[in-house]
């Protein structure tokens, strides 16, 4: 787990042009994050790279009342 989900799920950058089509839209992952925490859900484990801003990645999320 990286430290302070300090992964490429927290990247604001746009995708690699190179590897999108021209339909892909963005959508940061911060901000799903905070719509999440605005419901109740908490982040509380991520997995994914620190080298590459493009990378998969996953968030694991608890319910505020699950703790």
């Amino acid at each position: 787990m990286a430290n302070s989900f300090d992964i490429a799920a927290l990247n604001t950058d746009h995708a690699d042009p190179s590897r999108t089509s021209d339909k892909y839209v963005f959508v940061p992952t911060n901000k799903i994050v905070s719509v999440l925490q605005a419901e109740g859900w908490t982040p509380v484990r991520a997995y994914g790279s620190t080298s590459d801003p493009y990378a998969r990645h996953r968030i694991h999320f608890r319910r505020h009342s699950d703790e």
